[in-house]
């Protein structure tokens, strides 16, 4: 099982959200490549800089069971639509 709780608010071109997940994966599963118990929040801003291209800055701090301690990390991301 896993899930995600996400809530945002457009603000002009900038869409900041705060998102929760969870994720319990068994130890053998061939797909999902967090395997395990991980959960944690993020905080990010998407900003669209065009109707074809948006910029997304997101901060994750997450909690592996199997990890001795927590994880942050900064995920940066440009899309492209057409």
């Amino acid at each position: 099982p896993m899930f995600n709780v996400q809530a945002s608010r457009q603000v002009g071109p900038v869409r900041p959200y705060v998102r929760y997940q969870s994720i319990d994966s068994p130890a053998d599963d061939p797909i999902n490549v967090f395997r395990g118990h991980l959960r944690g929040p993020s905080i990010g801003c998407r900003w669209d800089a065009s109707a074809f291209a948006a910029v997304k800055l997101e901060y994750s701090h997450v909690h592996r069971d199997r990890a001795p301690h927590r994880v942050n990390g900064i995920v940066a991301q440009l899309a492209f639509a057409f």
